[in-house]
């Protein structure tokens, strides 16, 4: 009986589905001819996150585990990407190597972070591909290590932190969580104090116990379950971590002084915690705002007098601000919005006169070309 009710609501949400399809047709006239044109039918498409939610909501029921090119994993319940790419990896090697050279001639400590891809390399699951990111990770390792590039290898951290590789992550975004990501910034913090600056950082700056915590329950759409909507992905819990120790930071960018204040005042933007626009905002986005070409982060307090420079993606966002409380100046670049006509990243390099340089990646990153246009 159960079955067969079962089956009677999936035919009433296609029946629903078929019928809003017609609708939105009719009342999606005007976009047609930018399909016509080459452009974006999506864009101002009337009652597109309706489409989404029903398709989504009748995808699930039917039990398929693949929908816009995302996967359901029984694996935690997780929506991943299963990005594969490796056509720059050989060139991108090249141009890591030749960065910590050149760091190394002006006598500047050069890091290579790898940051842990969403899916768990040891999952089996049949409907994962027999490759994938973390396999260019692997590769792009070896091959660096090879040259003489110092790594730090975050999967290994992860491996043996998160016995269920997953719970490191959110279940309908490919980025890290909060949490996760402190933790990163103690693995790197600690790394630099044995093999780098050789100065120990206060246990309290990498205690969970000395931030507060804020669990906003059942109010995130990761980057995935956006593809998807949430009836079919779920919602996330979403942490946002704030120190209960004194701050008192300043945040630059390219014109200058932006604001200083305390950790909260500076590096939140909380904005973006409106559980209300699911699909407009991401909560990720609250750790130093979106991501952009060039930021700098001023600890007028700071333990550690240090100034690192960080190569960066959007994983390294939230770790970037919760080392601002610890090191005198953290610089950030993402080569993917600069533009290197204007500055490129040597001569930024050069400009900021770093006591270490970070590149934190995470897989996809390494084969594309995007990241690494650094001249």
């Amino acid at each position: 009986m159960d079955g067969k009710k079962s089956k009677i609501s999936v035919y009433i949400y296609i029946c629903i589905f078929i019928a809003i399809l017609f609708m939105g047709t009719v009342l999606n006239v005007k976009n047609i001819p930018k399909a016509v044109t080459g452009g974006d039918y999506t864009d101002g498409f009337f009652g597109r996150y309706t489409f989404v939610e029903i398709n989504g909501r009748i995808t699930k029921k039917l039990g398929i585990k693949e929908m816009n090119e995302r996967l359901l994993l029984d694996s935690g319940d997780s929506l991943v990407n299963p990005m594969y790419g490796n056509v720059w990896l050989f060139d991108n090697v090249e141009k890591t190597v030749d960065l910590s050279r050149k760091l190394s001639d002006k006598n500047i400590p050069f890091l290579y972070v790898q940051v842990p891809y969403e899916i768990d390399m040891n999952d089996d699951e049949p409907i994962l591909k027999t490759e994938h990111s973390d396999d260019v990770a692997n590769e792009f390792l070896q091959r660096i290590r090879a040259e003489g590039v110092e790594c730090l290898d975050l999967r290994a951290y992860i491996a043996t932190e998160y016995p269920d590789y997953y719970e490191a992550f959110f279940r309908t975004d490919h980025h890290w969580k909060s949490e996760t990501a402190f933790s990163a910034m103690g693995w790197i913090s600690e790394y630099m104090e044995d093999r780098i600056f050789h100065e120990s950082v206060p246990g309290e700056y990498k205690d969970p116990a000395s931030y507060e915590t804020e669990i906003i329950e059942d109010s995130f759409l990761g980057a995935n379950g956006r593809r998807t909507g949430k009836n079919y992905a779920g919602l996330d819990d979403f942490t946002v971590l704030t120190p209960k120790f004194e701050t008192s930071l300043t945040l630059c960018d390219d014109n200058g002084e932006l604001k200083t204040g305390s950790f909260d005042e500076v590096l939140l933007y909380r904005e973006y915690l409106d559980s209300d626009s699911l699909y407009e905002n991401s909560m990720y986005d609250v750790y130093t705002g979106l991501d952009r070409d060039y930021f700098k982060i001023i600890n007028n307090e700071p333990v550690i007098d240090k100034k690192i420079f960080v190569v960066k993606d959007s994983f390294s966002r939230p770790v970037i601000a919760f080392m601002s409380t610890i090191y005198r100046e953290i610089v950030a670049v993402d080569v993917r919005y600069n533009d290197p006509e204007k500055e490129s990243l040597y001569e930024i390099i050069d400009r900021e006169d770093p006591d270490v340089v970070l590149m934190m990646y995470n897989p996809y990153m390494l084969g594309t070309e995007e990241g690494f246009d650094f001249e």
